[in-house]
């Protein structure tokens, strides 16, 4: 029996206005791939490109797309295929507002290492002040001897450079998760981000340039949209998670950029091998046998 009618063995649902086979419940078609030790080899998705498309290119049939989900693990093809340019503004808009607010919201910090290709001798090495050594790891030459030291590649990941606090003369009209910026002599000077509200004090993340007290109007904080200014007169720093002295081994990651970022890594998929079809296609059917 031909593979694509014994699909039609399996129960039906209702998804995204459509009814269509419940291959989730039925079976584990990942199992097959996964115990055997097939041949896969990478795949990188072009703009626009669908997967039966692919399928058509290189298995010479449009049909074995099952194939390339099976392969990469993809259960709902609408929101794991990778987004085209222009569905991935429309997304970005739909999600954040606009393109703007995604590209100002910070989501996380991150280790910069993979951006620094610098290498610094020993005595520059032995120079550093000791919180600094730890992004740094030996390079070994001849008789196993340390020649110089370039960055260490860890992920390091924070939710936050700093935390602080402010108290207001009211917290009317701001919201959680607001961008709030602080102006002097016209120029930005501080600008974060609210992550909670108390009485009369909200507590910042996120934090770029340095706040301080106000008097009236001068120097007052704004909301991102300008509905609510405020003065202030206390600023508490609650916590520095990633000191001054070491900010130039961080960056700061944006909401646009990790949802590019994302999308563009499910662009790196794996194509099976064609010649194993075949075997493939028969273990399926004798599963669902």
């Amino acid at each position: 029996m031909s593979m694509y009618n014994y699909f039609k063995k399996l129960g039906t649902v209702s998804y995204n206005g459509d009814i269509v086979n419940n291959i989730i419940t039925s079976i584990r078609f990942k199992d097959v791939v996964e115990k055997n030790n097939f041949i896969f080899y990478p795949y990188t998705i072009e703009e626009y490109e669908r997967p039966d498309l692919i399928a058509e290119h290189y298995y010479g049939d449009s049909r074995y797309t099952w194939v390339i989900y099976l392969s990469n693990k993809i259960v709902d093809p609408y929101f794991e295929w990778p987004l085209s340019t222009n569905e991935f503004q429309s997304f970005i808009i739909k999600k954040y507002g606009s393109v703007e607010a995604a590209l100002e919201k910070i989501e996380f910090y991150r280790n910069n290492w993979y951006g620094d290709d610098s290498i610094i001798s020993i005595s520059a090495y032995s120079a550093l002040i000791s919180t600094l050594k730890k992004y740094w790891s030996p390079i070994i030459g001849y008789s196993n001897a340390i020649t110089s030291y370039e960055r260490k590649q860890v992920d390091y990941v924070l939710e936050t450079n700093q935390v602080v606090e402010l108290t207001l003369s009211n917290v009317t009209g701001l919201s959680v998760n607001e961008k709030i910026t602080q102006r002097t002599s016209g120029a930005v000077s501080a600008t974060g981000f609210i992550g909670a509200i108390k009485t009369n004090s909200i507590v910042l993340k996120n934090i770029t340039g340095a706040f301080a007290v106000t008097a009236g109007s001068v120097g007052s904080i704004t909301n991102n949209s300008g509905s609510a200014s405020k003065s202030v007169s206390t600023v508490t720093i609650i916590s520095t998670p990633i000191p001054a002295t070491e900010l130039s081994y961080w960056e700061a990651v944006t909401a646009y950029d990790y949802e590019n970022e994302f999308n563009e890594s499910r662009k790196n998929i794996q194509l099976l091998d064609r010649q194993y079809i075949d075997q493939v296609e028969d273990q399926i059917l004798e599963l669902l046998s």
